[in-house]
């Protein structure tokens, strides 16, 4: 009797999904590498801003904790620049699968596969 009342919507309830265009696998990958350039573009920015904020560190530092400091922070940066890197080319390669880019392409040329 319950499992009957439940499955009984009444259309007053129902709503209608408005009809559209489906996404395309270029578009997600249009999507994917849009975003991926964002991002590293944004942390190469902050990783240059670093790079310089050591050096300035260093430069100033009067103490031994002061450059002690300033080595931290540029090896830090270094590394955390290393794996944006790392994890565009990995973002990249994604796309790439998605886009079947990745396997089919024998030459490109200028961005283009030509055979």
């Amino acid at each position: 009797m319950i499992i009957s009342i439940l499955l009984n919507v009444s259309p007053a309830f129902a709503t209608v999904i408005p009809p559209g265009r489906a996404i395309t696998l270029d578009e997600v990958d249009g999507l994917i590498r849009l975003i991926a350039r964002f991002l590293i573009v944004i942390s190469i920015v902050i990783a240059i801003i670093a790079f310089v904020l050591s050096g300035i560190t260093y430069m100033m530092g009067g103490t031994f904790t002061d450059v002690k400091k300033a080595q931290a922070m540029f090896k830090n940066t270094l590394w955390g620049t290393t794996i944006i890197l790392a994890i565009g080319v990995i973002i990249n390669t994604i796309a790439a699968i998605v886009s079947r880019e990745f396997f089919y392409c024998d030459l490109r040329i200028l961005g283009v596969c030509v055979w």
